[in-house]
């Protein structure tokens, strides 16, 4: 995706059904429950390309199978515009007797001096399903490392429900825009991955940070915390990996 003769994506958009584990999902033990969506999440296989070209635009439509269960399937389409914007479809086709998702979302990764973000969405401060009573709809700012909170142990954090759209820009406001189409979106901009964040013991072992990561969901479970050694997400507060999920949002050029 080439902006003003500026690359902005570093690494292909990919399916993620995994978070990095909060305090209170490993005193869930949502490792050994979900633990399946993490290899999910980091493996796939496209069994089929589609291809489809209108007079303003062309789609292009992926379909990947996942070794967990070979009913499971995700369907990502990305509409290119005219004018140079991308439509994004994900659709996920749920099978029975599998876990809850920690998230179902898009991820992908664009060049770390993109680190300015204007939100207008729940907040200021980070939110969930659960956890957003106290937020509020509005337009604010922040940096990406300030999604970084901190917790001893990294984990998790950062996120922002009712997102219409966030733009990510470098310091000179050149940059993309992420907006939701058809229902407000859930989303994530973090220096690291939730595979990173998971393998860390300390925020010392964290990589150098190397890339802006782009985590937009159409739902996250809930953090839960009525306690923090046992208690689980309200059911409310789940994705149950039976049901069909979609979502969509717009890439455009700041």
């Amino acid at each position: 995706l080439n902006y003003a003769g500026k690359e902005m994506i570093s690494l292909p958009p990919a399916p993620l059904f995994w978070r990095a584990s909060t305090d209170n999902d490993r005193g869930y033990s949502q490792g050994f429950h979900s633990g399946l969506w993490y290899a999910a999440s980091l493996a796939r296989k496209c069994v089929n390309i589609e291809v489809e070209e209108k007079e303003n635009h062309v789609s292009v439509g992926f379909t990947y199978k996942f070794s967990i269960h070979p009913d499971i399937e995700v369907k990502t389409i990305y509409t290119v515009n005219s004018d140079g914007s991308v439509k994004v479809k994900a659709v996920y086709k749920g099978a029975e007797n599998l876990p809850q998702l920690p998230i179902f979302a898009v991820s992908f990764k664009v060049p770390a001096d993109y680190d300015q973000l204007e939100w207008y969405a729940m907040g200021p401060e980070e939110n969930y399903s659960d956890r957003a009573m106290g937020a509020k709809l509005g337009i604010f700012k922040n940096q990406v490392s300030d999604n970084l909170s901190g917790y001893v142990m990294p984990q998790e954090s950062g996120n922002r429900t009712g997102v219409r759209r966030v733009s990510v820009t470098n310091r000179n406001g050149q940059g993309i825009k992420i907006s939701s189409v058809t229902k407000p979106l859930e989303c994530n901009l973090s220096p690291y991955t939730a595979f990173e964040l998971e393998n860390a013991q300390h925020v010392y072992e964290l990589p150098p940070v190397h890339y802006t990561v782009v985590t937009v969901a159409g739902k996250q479970m809930g953090v839960g915390g009525d306690d923090s050694w046992g208690a689980p997400v309200h059911d409310e507060h789940l994705i149950k990996a039976d049901q069909d999920m979609e979502f969509e949002f717009m890439i455009q050029r700041v």
